[in-house]
């Protein structure tokens, strides 16, 4: 179990005590975490210092203008909140991980941008060099939401400082330099503590079910392939509910669910038990899958059809690794669709949806 303590906070804990957004106060946050630590602290995995500070539906003031340059108030308000969060929570007794993060995707004219927040919560310049009165912070990994658009997993977002799924490297970089710079600890994991693609009801930001379930396929495929990511999870099990109003007001939470609002599984609910990505090649196909849950090897059975209307045939067999990993190749071909069978120890099968071939960037 993941904990996030997170505001919006009480108004008596904030400094003007005008709303539940702006400068809280860490001092009482680290006495919050204590209690919580010391309350749950048995029952907790891991523990995260709040979510999505550097938005403003978390915590203001994101920026303070000075002259004609905006400084990043929210990462160093996020600073002092981390601290005395992580040492109410070690006071508290947690021998848990604390989680630095949880930073939201992209900036914005009202958000500050992931990396730029990264750097100024460790009091490092844009050339990562840190400020000799600032010590280093004690936190045991990253977090961080890698949503991308509609455009998919490979998504590359303009802007440098921004990190979605398709570009974990970026994440990866700054953290191997905030470590160079004794800003963090060496080896520091990045945990992807909530991560989903939007599909259909809303059409202005989801794409279709089975795009859905490719995507979120390709997503755990570049996570997994990051080297430094320890933790892949999903958002939602299933949509928010809609909402009254015009269309993209009644789809304007998450439709990033497995399940539709109303309980029906998309494909990408089997998708979430059997990953499988298909990456074609000039000659061939390269197919990757995940078996879930296991923790032994095990044999998964490969289907192909021609076209999304064809016969289902047997392909090939594969065996996983202790992680449930599997990976072979095929003939490269535009035209088929994949699918993985698997049959559980209790004798039960399960089969994956159908899974269309996309060619890497």
């Amino acid at each position: 179990m993941l904990v996030t303590v997170s505001g919006p906070v009480p108004r008596w804990a904030t400094a003007g005590k005008r709303d539940q957004r702006t400068r809280p106060s860490a001092t009482r946050f680290g006495r919050f975490t204590e209690m919580l630590a010391r309350h749950y602290g048995t029952q907790v995995s891991a523990w995260s210092v709040w979510n999505e500070p550097n938005h403003p539906q978390f915590l203001l003031p994101q920026f303070t203008k000075r002259g004609t340059t905006r400084e990043y108030t929210a990462a160093k308000l996020y600073r002092q909140l981390f601290q005395q969060g992580e040492a109410g929570l070690t006071k508290g007794g947690t021998r848990a991980p604390v989680l630095l993060g949880e930073t939201a995707p992209r900036g914005t004219a009202t958000a500050v941008a992931p990396l730029a927040f990264l750097r100024t919560a460790l009091c490092l310049n844009a050339q990562y060099k840190k400020r000799s009165s600032c010590g280093r912070l004690k936190a045991d990994g990253y977090a961080h939401h890698a949503y991308t658009t509609r455009g998919g997993p490979f998504f590359t977002p303009p802007a440098n400082d921004d990190v979605t799924i398709g570009v974990l490297s970026r994440l990866n970089s700054a953290l191997a330099k905030a470590e160079k710079a004794k800003a963090l600890p060496s080896g520091t994991d990045v945990w992807l503590t909530e991560f989903g693609i939007q599909s259909w009801p809303d059409t202005r930001l989801g794409v279709s079910p089975q795009q859905q379930a490719e995507y979120r396929s390709i997503s755990e495929q570049l996570a997994y392939r990051s080297g430094r990511v320890r933790m892949f999870s999903q958002y939602l099990m299933r949509d928010d509910l809609p909402r009254p109003g015009s269309e993209i007001q009644r789809y304007s939470g998450f439709e990033s669910g497995l399940r539709g609002h109303g309980g029906d599984a998309k494909p990408s609910y089997e998708g979430f038990r059997l990953p499988l990505v298909a990456t074609r090649g000039g000659r061939a196909t390269t197919l990757w899958g995940v078996v879930r849950p296991t923790t032994r090897g095990t044999s998964v059975t490969i289907d192909y059809r021609n076209g999304s209307r064809g016969s289902w045939r047997r392909l090939k067999t594969d065996r996983s690794n202790t992680r449930g990993v599997w990976s072979t190749t095929t003939s490269a071909s535009t035209s088929r669709q994949y699918r993985v069978r698997w049959t559980a120890p209790d004798g039960t099968t399960f089969t994956g949806p159908p899974t269309r071939s996309y060619r890497a960037p």
